[in-house]
């Protein structure tokens, strides 16, 4: 607990307890990092629009940065309503010969209106000299603004430098007002100023904790002292905390490294030509740091170059624990390129940085660069800009961006040129700094990605490749500055945040703000205004009074256009009622309009939401968010009555014997004083409800308070009771209000027992049951064990199993029963009484217990408790025997207990023989009036002439499930009439204990055409109380033709669900009806003189049989009286001869006609019909119809009846012929003779004659219908005129033309087809056209203009001209489609051939399915996988080839090289190449995928190649000393191992003297061109020698040339001894000494080493500073088994072939190898590998290995400064934990004697060449010394 106390201590003074802003500062932090915050949603490939911008000419921008805060704390006034972020930044104006600045903050959501701002006077140094030109020529600017809590009082504070050294520290109070959602500065908000006598022009301030809250360092320049200071400076008060001076003419801005609670200040300086790097804690320079001088660079002040210096950059870059110290070097010369260092906190050179990495052809540099993670792999990359002037005659720079790994390697270079309009030389000169965001994030979703400005365009570059992100541009958008040319060029650095709240990123770039293009409707309640009919505005208003809602304002706060935007204003919720409507068609980016006012009248009481709601189309309307469409602004309706109910705790836990009472607020919301009506709505009925009925005399906004008390009835259940509290204005009734409560009720235990009949008499040997009712009378469920004895067969049973327990819910009765087995054995009067014992478990305390008692005699019944349901029948089956020794008589009698019902004795008298067995049946029928549960316990007696025996039984009325339909007055039979409806009073029933919903229906199938009704509705459904009943009264009406005497079966059902249909049967006989109707012609036109027949239609409308009665009489007819017969329904036509005479044309009469129904008046009901028939003479009468038809240009005749009426004695007479109406001309009599200058024909008196006309339709007559009339007049009586009217019809003549006016030639798939048809109607008459196509596929979509017309045969206007639209597919296969296109007039079709040649189209796509850019080992073979999509609409056959530097180089081949491939598919292929045996790599291969049928059609595919590098090991400059030895002399042989080619990082050699090997060794880190010195000793030995080195002699190491690998010399040792001799056998004896220590000194080591099987783990001496010229990745030598291994970097590797783990050092020096050991004699070498469970050994152990290897050498080894231990990863040792189960322990080699071998560093080699630039980024193994098999290499 006190380490844990001691921790919280510390954490508490470590985190600065003061506030920083969003954007704090330059880059972001203190770290200047400029890495911006993740946002909500990204902008993607979508170029943003400007959302403001006010850094045009007229406002430049002053400062080299834009800080991002949140100053909404310091907004007073109106409550604040804006979600944005506040941007902070210095701008500056021309003041009469000076320049003044000025400290601005803006609101960062459109349009950007200033909210503070303080005038920072002139513009002046330190010496109070004017820095207009240096400010107007862009070498000089205010610091970044600083935003952050400084004094920790919740405020945001805000500081800023002055070029002459003021530093203000400010805390602005802001009013605002959000009417017009503007800004008023209070007061300058200053808090105070610190004067720090240096000029401050080219530096920014750092915020960071010096004592625990926000403090300040600044850094500057003294002009008058040549000096550089940093001062650190108190947030809280503007004391100084500590200053440091030192010689200096420039200084950038302070970096800051944050450990802990220390704090280390960093600085780059400019002293005399160099570049020195200071680290300051406390105000004193640090070691290492005291300067760091990086080197030369170019004074700042050079016009032509960088007008400051780059800030230095902290970060956590490479595996080395701890952040590092980025150092930006810009040139050294004018046409010099920049330079990036990476350094420790310690001033060591960072792992992989042993030297600048140079950023060839970049040019100058004064963006501070950023730093941040690119591509998702857990590794930091350095983003750099630099420019460069390439010196032409334009004046356009060149703008470079690189992306620098954490390993020194290029991950990709960017250039561009913004191509300035301005024509100065400097406007391109890319001094904004970049900054890092999450931009695109289809890449990765946490990629960043760079922005970066250089006048007049900001770039935005993917991450991962610097380009587009995979796309095919070379940037992800770039925007285009306004005004940024000549003297107002982007000098200031960008940042980035979501200043606009709309949860986008933002870009704040030189006063302007870059947004998403995106619109953003935005509703806010503040543009909600509500105000009554005079224009005030109200939260409350009275019911039924009109509320004016105006203005209603929609905002787009967006950057684009908002189209077609439906409002809607909704009442309570987002689908509530439509109170408004309206669309608005454009919606301006960044602007706002006002709905149209609109009323409402205020109804329903209380509060209601007023929602406003901005519906838009998503695919139409892009947004940046959708969650502020909708806002809403409530509004409290008071009604002259009203109430809310409130109450404070509705639940209560009770138990049944106890009463809840709960306090309940009713606060009057009407205006008037009003009572109400208190109620209480329950579910359980048993429970007495205490409460008062009425609140009287509530004033208006009054609360008053009321209880309510239950108490629950010893029925009621152990749950929760749920109550309503119901209170009713009597004021308005309408008014009303509820509130719920809760009561718990605890449960409580019983049980009862019931068995309704406890005694029986049996015979012996029966098996017999008594019924016992178990009952839960407790209030919860409960389970009962159950218990009998075990005497008599006795058996506890349910639903007829053997039970021992059951459960029931509370108050619920279940039937178990109690099974006996009676003993043959036993007697008449034996008897056995048996226990039935019930105890709960819930509470065992609680048990009931009944006792059955069974006895023998001499009858018994079958079952002696029987159940009936009312309106049912019960049998008792009654079995006895004879006891006597005769023959006997015997009778069954009831002597107690029967309920009055119908009941039966049968047989009443049964006669048996002795001993015999007798039976008879007691039979009951229970009326539908039975009571459920009622119980009739009967006595029944067998007798003879005296009572033998007796016994009981018990008659039990069920209870009846569900519903039930009974007859209230047992009427089941009626007659109905035809239409006539009968009823039928029917009870309905609910015998449940509960309500019931019935809902009745009847049969329909028994009774077709019959109609039923309910209480004369048509459906019936009701819920019924438990236990009550309700009655219906059901009509039946029979249909008009129902037939008499029918008899229909009504079948009523009772519907309820869970339960069986209950019936109501009854029949119904249908009475006879009587019935006549009469119909006939209402004017009857005759022919004179002619009989003619006229009929009447008589029906008999009754339902039976019947005899009519026919009676008729007039003046031109003979009376007449018939009898017809007419079945039911039954019509008959009845016929009476008619003759007029010679009455005169148009001459009248009638015939009275009637019918009387025979067997109606015989029932007493008499039915009669008449009618009278009227009727006129003609003389003409028509042969046929009068109605005829015709075609144009027919002619057809048609014939007439004529004759004269007069009274004449002639045989003949003539007529008049004429022809009237419309059409007159085109008929004429036939056969006419011209009399006296008319046309007349002769025709007879008084008899017909038939004669004809001629009718002759012209040939261009129009359809339709003509009326013409024939007219004759009797040329001797005029008076005797006759006339036939006749309707001609013209047929139509349908003709309709169609003609193609415009058709397509051909078009692509994708296309749309148009052809253009003309319709025209040749016709007669007007035609109407339905257009449609036949034989198109289903898959495609066409119209036509319109589909229906209507074509008149106008000339002028008969014809309409169609148009076809046929969408083709994208993917329709090409060729010649036949269509039709139908119309379908009224008369005929007319078909259209259509034709339509689809063309083939040839597209094909190609894209990798494997890495493009390999590198591999020589020989390998590599596949380059591509599949090939047919894009197009036909088959295609595809050809592949190749060309390139990889075609040339290697051995390459495809799959295939030519395929046909069907429309739609996708085939693979591969292109194969095997690495060539050179190390003239990368050769890459381009990849033609070309269309057969399409030159143009053509897909490249990229591939590079490129070979591990292959060494050429070799051996030289052998050398001997001395070169003439004499015997037992030491002789060091030295030779040098070199490497050509490319790096080795290991090579064996051998030693041999005079063929037998010597010793041996291994050389490491050889650079490419450069070698190693290795020296070997030996003791030299009279004679010739040879001496032969073999390099690499098992051929582990690949090389180009093996023939190098060997070189020797001959030597000669003059005297007499042998070689392992110095002199003589006087020293074979120390020899051999020196040689057995040697052995036990290797046999300790070696002991000591493999001591516990652990490896030891060694560290070389180096220097603290020293440039390493190994470059990683490097190929080496595994110290176990020698396979290759590719390592990344340096750090830990597992080798994959044998899997130990080595350790490897910034030099390529593996580490399992044991010490560097001095030059001796053949010293002992151990070779072993590192174990994963440790990796290193204790100290204790390794210093004792190294005393022991002391003692065995014969010199002193010179102590060396040994290099820190190499620190494993925090992933490393997880890795290394966890692969140390399943690693195999290690092998360790046996030692081997070998002499010593020392190497050394040959000649100085200069590093590397820095790597060429590349486009795309070369992934190299995971970081953090991962041991999976990527760090194995290939």
């Amino acid at each position: 607990m006190k380490r844990l106390g001691v921790f919280l201590m510390v954490i508490l003074l470590l985190v600065p307890t003061g506030v920083q802003a969003e954007w704090s500062m330059f880059g972001k932090d203190a770290n200047h990092s400029g890495v911006a915050d993740i946002t909500e949603r990204t902008i993607q490939k979508r170029t943003p629009t400007v959302s403001w911008d006010k850094g045009s000419s007229s406002e430049e921008v002053y400062s080299w940065g834009t800080s991002i805060g949140n100053f909404s704390a310091n907004i007073i006034g109106d409550e604040y309503d804006r979600n944005v972020l506040h941007i902070a930044y210095v701008r500056a104006e021309d003041n009469g010969d000076w320049l003044r600045g000025y400290l601005v903050i803006r609101d960062g959501g459109s349009p950007g209106k200033v909210m503070w701002e303080y005038d920072l006077g002139n513009i002046r140094d330190q010496s109070n000299q004017s820095l207009e030109t240096e400010f107007n020529d862009f070498e000089a600017a205010y610091g970044t603004p600083a935003i952050a809590d400084f004094d920790n009082n919740g405020l945001m504070d805000i500081a800023v430098t002055t070029p002459d050294g003021r530093v203000y520290f400010f805390e602005p109070e802001i009013a605002y007002n959000s009417q017009n959602e503007g800004y008023d500065a209070e007061n300058n908000g200053e808090s105070w100023s610190y004067d720090s006598d240096i000029t401050i022009i080219r530096s920014n301030p750092a915020i960071t904790s010096f004592n625990g809250g926000n403090d300040l360092v600044i850094s500057g320049i003294d002009i008058e002292s040549n000096e550089i200071k940093v001062i650190a400076i108190d947030g809280n008060n503007g004391n100084e905390l500590w200053k440091f001076e030192e010689a200096g003419s420039e200084i950038s801005s302070p970096s800051v490294l944050e450990d802990g609670s220390n704090r280390k200040v960093f600085v780059s300086v400019y002293d005399n030509t160099n570049l020195e790097v200071f680290s300051i804690q406390g105000g004193s320079k640090l070691s290492g740091w005291d300067p760091k001088t990086i080197g030369t660079i170019v004074n700042p002040n050079d016009s032509n170059q960088h007008p400051m210096l780059p800030s230095i950059v902290i970060a956590d870059i490479t595996d080395d624990s701890g952040k590092e110290i980025l150092v930006p070097q810009p040139p050294a010369t004018d046409s010099g390129d920049s330079q990036l260092w990476l350094f420790k906190e310690n001033g060591i050179a960072a792992t992989g940085w042993s030297s600048a990495y140079e950023l060839t052809g970049g040019g100058d540099m004064d963006a501070t660069p950023a730093v941040g993670n690119l591509d998702s792999d857990s590794d930091l990359e350095i983003v750099a800009v630099t420019w460069e002037d390439p010196g032409s005659a334009s004046d356009n720079e060149i703008t470079h961006v690189w992306a620098i790994g954490n390993d020194a390697t290029l991950e990709w270079e960017t250039e561009y040129d913004t191509d300035s309009s301005g024509g100065w030389d400097n406007d391109e000169h890319a001094i904004s700094s970049p900054i890092l965001a999450v931009i695109y994030d289809e890449d990765g979703k946490d990629n960043l990605d760079v922005f970066t400005c250089t006048t007049p365009r900001c770039y935005a570059l993917d991450g991962t490749d610097g380009l587009d992100g995979g796309g095919s541009k070379d940037y992800l958008w770039y925007v285009s500055l306004e005004g940024r040319d000549n003297d107002n060029k982007i000098f200031t650095s960008p940042a980035a945040s979501d200043v606009d709240g709309d949860g986008l990123l933002d870009f704040i770039i030189d006063g302007s703000v870059y947004s998403a293009d995106l619109a953003d409707l935005t509703l806010k309640s503040s543009d909600i205004v509500i105000t009554d009919k005079d224009g005030n505005t109200v939260s409350e208003i009275e019911e039924n009074q009109d509320l004016v809602f105006y203005p209603i304002t929609i905002r787009n706060d967006g950057n684009h256009d908002a189209l077609d935007v439906d409002i809607e204003v909704r009442l309570d919720s987002l689908s509530g009622p439509l109170l408004h409507t309206e669309t608005i068609d454009t919606l301006n980016s960044n602007s706002i309009t006002n709905l149209q006012e609109f009323n409402w009248t205020a109804e329903g009481q209380g509060e209601h939401q007023i929602w406003v709601m901005c519906i838009v189309d998503e695919d139409e309307n892009e947004e940046v968010r959708y969650d502020n469409n909708n806002a809403s602004r409530s509004i409290l309706v008071r009604p002259q009555y009203g109430l809310d109910l409130t109450i404070s705790d509705s639940s209560e836990s009770i138990d049944v014997n106890q009463t809840a009472s709960f306090n309940v607020d009713i606060i009057n919301m009407g205006l008037r004083t009003d009572n109400y009506t208190i109620s209480v709505e329950v579910m359980n009925p048993h429970w007495e409800i205490t409460y008062p009925s009425e609140i009287s005399e509530l004033p208006s906004n009054v609360t008053t308070s009321f209880s309510v008390s239950f108490t629950p009835g010893p029925n009621v259940t152990s749950s929760v009771h749920q109550f309503t509290i119901i209170a009713i204005s009597q004021g308005n009734t309408s008014r009303s209000d509820s509130v719920y409560v809760n009561i718990e009720v605890s449960q409580y235990y019983a049980v009862n027992l019931e068995m309704p009949l406890s005694n029986q008499r049996v015979f012996p040997g029966t098996t017999l049951y008594y019924p016992v009712e178990i009952t839960n009378n407790g209030n919860g469920d409960d389970t009962f064990d159950l218990y009998t004895s075990s005497d008599w067969g006795a058996q506890i049973r349910i639903d007829n199993s053997p039970s021992g327990s059951v459960t029931l819910a509370a108050f619920r009765t279940i039937e178990a029963e109690l099974k006996i087995v009676v003993p043959d054995e036993v007697s008449v009067d034996d008897f056995k009484e048996i226990s039935f014992t019930a105890i709960s478990q819930g509470n065992d305390s609680v048990t009931n217990s009944i006792v059955s008692n069974t006895s023998i005699g001499i009858m018994m019944a079958e079952n002696a408790v029987v159940d009936v349901l009312p309106g049912e029948k019960a049998s008792f089956q009654i079995e006895f025997l004879n006891p006597e020794e005769d023959e006997d008589t015997f009778t069954i009698s009831i002597v107690s207990g029967a309920p009055d019902w119908d009941n039966s004795i049968s047989p009443i008298n049964v006669s048996l023989s002795s001993s015999e067995k007798g039976y008879t049946w007691i039979n009951f029928t229970a009326p539908n009036t039975a009571i459920p549960g009622t119980v009739y316990t009967m006595e029944f007696a067998l007798s003879n002439d005296q009572i033998l025996d007796k016994l009981n039984v018990v008659l039990e009325v069920g209870s009846i499930r569900g519903a039930r339909l009974w007859s209230i007055d047992d009427v089941d039979l009626a007659y109905a009439n035809p239409e006539s409806t009968v009823y039928f009073d029917v009870r309905v029933v609910n015998y449940e204990g509960t309500s019931l919903d019935i809902s009745l229906d009847y049969q329909t199938n028994l009774m077709p055409g019959w109609g039923v009704i309910y209480n004369n509705e048509s459906t019936w459904s009701k819920s019924i109380p438990s236990d009550t009943s309700t009655s219906v009264s059901i009509g039946v009406t029979a249909p008009s033709d129902a037939e008499a005497v029918e008899t229909v079966w009504l079948r009523v059902i009772a519907t309820v669900s869970g339960f069986e249909d209950a019936f109501f049967d009854a029949n119904i006989t249908v009475n006879q009806d009587f019935g006549v109707s009469l119909s006939s012609e209402g004017t009857t036109t005759l022919l004179g003189n002619v009989t003619q027949l006229a009929t009447v239609s008589i029906t008999n409308t009754g339902n039976g049989p019947d005899l009519f009665e026919v009676s008729y009489s007039g003046v031109w007819t003979e009376n007449g009286n018939e009898i017809l017969t007419f079945d039911g329904f039954e019509t008959k036509d009845f016929t009476i001869p008619i003759n007029s005479g010679l009455a005169a044309p148009g001459s009248q009469s009638n015939v009275f006609f009637q019918v009387n129904s025979t067997q109606s008046k015989i029932a007493g009901n008499p039915k009669i019909d008449y009618t009278n028939l009227s009727f006129t003479v003609t003389g003409m009468k028509s042969v046929g119809s009068q109605s005829i038809q015709l075609s144009q240009g027919e002619s057809s005749s048609f014939d007439v009846v004529i004759l004269s009426l007069i009274d004449s004695d002639s045989s003949s007479t003539r007529v008049i012929t004429a022809v009237n109406g419309e059409v007159y001309w085109w008929t004429n009599f036939d056969n006419t003779e011209e009399f006296e200058d008319k046309q007349t024909l002769v025709v007879p008196v008084g008899q017909p004659d038939i004669f004809s006309f001629t009718v002759a339709v012209p040939s261009d007559a129009m359809s339709g219908n003509y009326e013409f009339i024939l007219k004759i007049t009797d040329y001797n009586e005029p008076s005797h005129i006759s006339t036939l009217v006749y309707n001609l019809y013209v047929r139509q003549n349908f003709d309709i033309s169609a003609v193609l006016i415009s058709e397509p030639s051909s078009v692509n798939p994708g296309t749309t087809a148009d052809w253009n048809i003309r319709y025209t109607n040749n016709g007669n008459g007007g035609d109407r056209i339905t257009i449609s196509a036949v034989g198109v596929p289903d898959e495609w979509v066409y119209s036509f203009t319109e589909t229906v017309v209507e074509i008149q045969p106008d000339l002028n206007q008969n014809s309409e001209n169609i148009g076809f639209t046929l969408n083709v597919p994208e993917n329709q296969f090409p060729g010649d489609y036949d269509f039709i296109i139908s119309a379908q007039s009224l008369g005929i079709t007319v078909n259209l051939s259509v034709n339509l040649t689809i063309n083939s189209v040839y597209q094909l796509s190609a894209s990798s399915i494997s890495i493009a850019d390999v590198t591999a080992s020589s020989g390998e073979t590599i596949y380059y996988q591509f599949e090939v999509t047919n894009n197009g609409n036909t088959a295609d056959t595809i050809l592949v080839s190749s060309t390139g530097s990889m075609i040339i180089a290697s051995s390459t081949d495809f799959q295939w090289t030519s395929k046909t491939i069907e429309p739609g598919v996708t085939e693979s292929n591969y292109f194969k190449a095997i690495v060539p045996q050179s190390n003239d790599g990368p050769w890459n291969a381009i990849v033609s995928i070309s269309s057969t049928f399409d030159e143009n059609m053509v897909v490249n595919l990229q591939y590079s190649l490129d070979a591990n590098l292959i060494p050429d090991a070799g051996i030289e400059n052998l050398e001997l000393a001395p070169s003439n030895p004499l015997p037992g002399d030491k002789v060091n042989a030295r030779f040098t191992v070199t490497s050509k080619n490319a790096p080795i990082m290991s090579v064996s050699y051998s030693i041999y003297i005079d063929g037998s090997i010597a010793g041996g060794g291994v050389v490491y880190s050889i650079e490419d061109g450069g070698g190693k010195l290795v020296t070997f000793t030996f003791m030299a030995e009279e004679g010739n020698h040879d001496f032969k080195v073999v390099l690499n002699p098992n051929s582990q190491l690949e090389e180009t040339d093996m023939s190098n690998n060997e070189i020797e010399m001959t030597f000669t040792v003059e005297g007499s001894s042998k070689w392992y001799s110095a002199s003589g056998n006087g020293n074979l004896a120390i020899n051999i000494g020196v040689f057995a220590i040697i052995l036990v000194g290797g046999a300790v080591l070696y002991s000591y080493s493999t001591r516990d099987s652990k490896s030891i783990t060694k560290t070389k001496a180096a220097p603290i500073i020293k440039e390493s010229s190994v470059n990683f990745p490097l190929i080496l030598n595994c110290g176990q088994c020698s396979s290759r291994v590719r390592v990344a970097r340096p750090g830990s590797f597992r080798c994959p072939s044998c899997k130990v783990v080595s350790l490897v050092d910034s030099n390529g020096k593996i580490e399992n190898t044991g010490q560097e050991t001095p030059t001796e004699e053949k010293p002992l070498s151990s070779k072993s590998s590192l174990s994963p469970s440790k990796v290193g050994k204790p100290a204790s152990s390794i210093n004792r290995r190294s005393r022991m290897e002391e003692f065995l050498s014969d010199k002193v080894v010179e102590e060396k400064e040994v290099e820190p231990k190499v620190e494993l990863s925090a992933s490393e040792k997880l890795k290394l934990l966890k692969e140390e189960a399943v690693l195999e322990e290690p092998v360790l080699e046996k030692p081997k004697e070998t002499p010593e071998v020392q190497t050394e560093e040959s000649n100085e080699v200069e590093p590397e060449e820095v790597q060429k630039k590349t486009k795309k980024k070369r992934k190299g193994p995971p970081k953090g010394g991962s041991f999976g098999p990527t760090v194995g290499g290939f």
